[in-house]
């Protein structure tokens, strides 16, 4: 689901960030870092998901 919302907006942040939450409640934090990475990279001006990767980092450290 979050990988086609990704293909149909790839300028979006929203889906890799949603994607990023839902892999990291089911406990797959190197993947929901990855996920936020893809937002960043898709919107390098979005702070939520700079947000949401720092502190991803910070527990996983």
């Amino acid at each position: 689901m979050f990988n086609k919302a990704m293909s149909l907006m790839p300028q979006s942040s929203e889906p890799a960030i949603l994607l990023g939450l839902s892999l990291q409640q089911s406990g797959k934090l190197e993947a929901a870092a990855q996920a936020y990475a893809e937002a960043i990279r898709r919107q390098p001006e979005d702070l939520r998901a700079r947000q949401l990767l720092e502190r991803l980092a910070s527990v996983t450290q």
